[in-house]
């Protein structure tokens, strides 16, 4: 059989080990401790159709669905279901993930409840502390200090510890040694100290009012505790307890109990401030049990389950802060001291991880209690049930058919302590019951004081109310009163106010009448001058119009005469220069044929030069040196001729030499070399005449094609002002003409029309001195460039003419220099003649 089937049929049966450990946390404690956990525990068992309305979240106690299924809603609507023996039924409802807010039991369902503080409790019991007195076995007690400690919290009064504080119960108690016979506590007497037995057995005694020896109540061994009463209100003794045997106790004042019942001084924080410090570095330490963690733990949380803090600590980092988390705070305070002791920086999650999504008193409302009733309820049937059959199982055992007498006794044995156990869990599930209804009845009767409480605040409310209503309508009647004398008061005032008012009103419109009359007069009077003043202004401004217009005319005329002769002049002077471009053209040409002839007759003398040549060679050897300076005399002229062919110089005109008779004369170096030698000057001279004529011609038509570009393009922009000008001045008259059909006859219309009249004669003032300075720059621009040209020709001109006239003085008479003396003459000449026209082209723009 399954250990799921086994924990579903020991829950027919009640509560038991088997069925506890099946379960998430219990199945994380010793067997010694679940046991303790048995009685805190019940099982219940729910009709079909059976609604629960209670918070889980909030109840002190633990439920999980042991067998059938249990339907969650949230409203009406359903959001899930639990099965039991499945994975998720191990978990309590609490920890679901889906969110429901009620229940239904869809067929019989087995619920079991357990105490959720208990649970907490035991779990922390796990854990050795590592103060060597609260968890070790001592060699003075039979008994685990843990045991102890489970066994005080079946004390009604010690289950008031906070389970993190239930480790420091012994810590706090002081030991004391008894013998045998010693009466720790007598009865009636007032005491400071409960006990714990740790070692030793004592007896429990008390008398009866009337009795004279008191009655034995029973004996208490190690892990007992007496006394307890005076923990309360009343501190008077009940019993009389004396130790039968040495031993030795432990006891606890009613101070030290509050410290242990008070809440922990550990830090506590919301939910919202660890997550704030959880965004700033801190960590997670989730202290539950590893499935508990596998189930709802936090994203990016570690686990060390809370037995396993002291071992594990190592893995943590002390410079790192934690925030410890756990289903109800309980195991993270536990948690949170043993590594606040080792050093850590450590919080705790305020009242756990079910906190994280309602909060509130734990007690619930009375829809919560109303929900648990039912399951006290069902529980109870389910404990009847259980005692039936355990009656059944007795009367069987007596019975005893068929059966030895071992096992009858074994049978009848079993039929006690199920028949035991189950009064026990009806007794309990009738306690619990009977809490619930106190519970249910205390929160009736509260609910009933604070109606009755409500409904008295009412009332006085209601009679202060209508005290303060029959207050405010006197008050208000006395001021209607009041205000109904000053509102007789007002209208005899707005009586005489209105006579008085028509009065006025009546000597008003009088004075109005008087003076509408007055002013018509005199806007008659000023609208005859305005009408007055708007004839002679229009007649001012008609003759002002025509004065324009013939102001405008005239200078219209006299710009376009004005145009017309400076374009005339320009024409002339463009003649004028087209006339020295031509006559420069003709002059280049005539160079030009010059130097070509030079060329031709440079050839001449060097065919006549080769044919001396070869005449020298043919002469006696006696005329070697002779024909030796010949020969350099005719390279020389070859220079000269290739010279010629490259523009440079050359001679035109070689004559040879003759004798008498027109003969050749025979031939003879010496003046063979003198004649070449003033022939090659005379040509040199010519040609370098005829180049400086061609550069001079060159330079005089390259300007005069300049100066004609430069006429046509001022002819060009003269035209175009004058078309512009004369748009302008077209559209001047038509706006003009336009505006004065539009004015008015206003003083300051007419203004605007003088100052406007006035800036148009400026305007074309403005563009007839543009025309002027236009002329003025052609013209300073044509004497410039003429007079620097031809003051560089000139100048060109006389240094040649010195030239000349040296070379002149220093060789003889010659026929061919005499011809380039007419030629310079010539040029010189024509130079003359362009200077003078410049001139005059001068002294007329002068005159302009």
């Amino acid at each position: 059989m399954g250990a799921k089937a086994q924990a579903i049929n020991a829950g027919q049966f009640g509560v038991d080990e088997t069925l506890l450990r099946h379960f998430v946390p219990m199945n994380g404690l010793a067997e010694a401790h679940i046991s303790q956990l048995v009685p805190f525990a019940g099982v219940s068992e729910l009709h079909p159709g059976d609604n629960i309305s209670t918070n889980f979240k909030t109840s002190d106690q633990a439920y999980y669905v042991v067998q059938g299924q249990l339907d969650l809603y949230s409203g009406s609507k359903l959001t899930g279901s639990v099965k039991g023996g499945t994975t998720e039924a191990r978990f309590p409802l609490s920890h679901l993930q889906t969110h429901f807010d009620s229940t239904r039991a869809r067929g019989a369902v087995r619920l079991l409840r357990v105490d959720r503080a208990r649970v907490s409790a035991l779990l922390i019991l796990e854990e050795p502390s590592a103060g060597a007195t609260t968890h070790r076995r001592t060699t003075r007690s039979p008994l685990d200090s843990r045991q102890i400690i489970a066994r005080l919290l079946k004390s009604q009064i010690f289950s008031h510890i906070p389970p993190a504080n239930v480790q420091r119960l012994l810590e706090l108690a002081e030991p004391v040694p008894v013998h045998a016979g010693d009466v720790v506590i007598r009865q009636g007497e007032t005491g400071n100290y409960c006990y714990i037995l740790m070692e030793g057995r004592c007896s429990l005694t008390r008398r009866a009012p009337g009795e004279i020896l008191p009655r034995t109540l029973g004996d208490l061994g190690p892990g007992d505790s007496f006394g307890e009463e005076v923990l309360g209100d009343n501190g008077a003794r009940r019993t009389t307890v004396t130790m039968r045997s040495d031993g030795w106790l432990r006891r606890l004042s009613k101070a030290q109990f509050a410290q242990l019942a008070g809440k922990s001084s550990m830090d506590q924080i919301s939910r919202y401030e660890a997550d704030e410090l959880v965004s700033r570095g801190a960590r997670w330490l989730d202290v539950r049990l590893p499935e508990e963690h596998r189930n709802d733990g936090l994203a990016g949380s570690l686990n060390i389950p809370l037995a396993e803090v002291g071992g594990r600590s190592r893995e943590l980092d002390r410079k790192v802060p934690y925030v410890l988390c756990c289903n109800t705070g309980q195991r993270s305070i536990a948690a949170a001291i043993l590594l606040r002791q080792q050093g850590f920086s450590v919080c705790v999650l305020e009242d756990g991880l079910m906190a994280k999504d309602v909060r509130g008193d734990r007690g619930g409302s009375a829809d919560d209690l109303k929900g648990q009733l039912v399951i006290a309820d069902a529980e109870i049937r389910t404990a009847m049930q259980r005692k039936t059959q355990a009656e059944a199982m007795r009367e069987a055992a007596a019975r005893g058919s068929g059966m030895s007498d071992s096992q009858r006794v074994r049978m009848r044995a079993k039929a006690e302590a199920e028949a035991a156990r189950a009064d026990e869990a009806l007794a309990s599930a009738k306690r619990r019951k009977l809490e619930l209804v106190a519970m249910v009845r205390t929160m009736d009767a509260k609910a009933a004081d604070e109606r009755q409480q409500a409904d008295s605040v009412v009332e006085q409310l209601r009679q202060q109310t209508d005290v303060r209503l029959q207050a405010e309508k006197n008050r208000l009647q006395n001021d209607f009163l009041q205000a109904a004398g000053a509102m007789d008061d007002l209208k005899r005032a707005q009586s005489d106010a209105e006579e008085h008012f028509q009065k006025e009103r009546d000597r008003l419109e009088a004075q109005i009448t008087q003076a509408r009359a007055a002013m018509s007069g005199e806007a008659e009077r000023i609208r005859g001058e305005v009408e007055s003043a708007k004839r002679a202004a229009a007649e001012k401004a008609e003759r002002i119009r025509r004065e324009q217009e013939i102001a405008e005319q005239q200078l219209r005329a006299r710009t376009e005469a004005r145009l017309l002769a400076e374009r005339r002049k320009l024409e002339a002077e463009f003649n004028t220069s087209m006339s020295s471009v031509r006559k420069a053209s003709q002059e280049l040409s005539s160079a030009e044929i010059a130097k070509r002839e030079a060329q031709r007759k440079a050839k001449d003398v060097s065919a006549k030069l080769r044919a001396a040549e070869e005449k020298a060679r043919r002469g006696s050897g006696s005329a070697a040196p002779a024909r030796q300076e010949a020969q350099r005399r005719l390279e020389a002229a070859h220079r000269v001729q290739r010279d010629a062919a490259a523009g440079r110089a050359a001679p035109s005109n070689v004559v040879p030499f003759k004798g008498p008779g027109g003969e050749a004369a025979p031939f003879d170096p010496s003046n063979t070399m003198v004649a070449l030698r003033t022939e090659l000057h005379t040509f040199e001279d010519k040609v370098s005449e005829a180049s400086e004529q061609i550069d001079t011609a060159s330079r005089a038509r390259a300007q005069a094609q300049r100066a004609q570009l430069l006429v046509e393009e001022r002819l060009a922009r003269q035209r175009a002002l004058e078309e512009e000008t004369r748009l302008t001045l077209y559209e001047e008259a038509e706006s003009w003409l336009a505006e004065e059909r539009d004015r008015d006859g206003s003083a300051a219309s007419k203004e605007k029309d003088r100052k406007r009249a006035k800036a148009k004669a400026q305007e074309s003032n403005r563009q007839a001195q543009a025309s002027e300075d236009m002329m003025s720059d052609i013209k300073s621009q044509l004497s410039g460039d003429y007079d620097d040209e031809a003051s560089s020709i000139e100048h060109s001109l006389r240094m040649r003419e010195m030239e000349q006239e040296s070379a002149a003085k220093a060789s003889p008479p010659d026929p061919v220099r005499a011809k380039g003396s007419d030629e310079r003459k010539k040029a010189k000449e024509a130079l003359d003649r362009a200077r003078e026209h410049v001139q005059r082209l001068k002294n007329r723009y002068d005159k302009d």
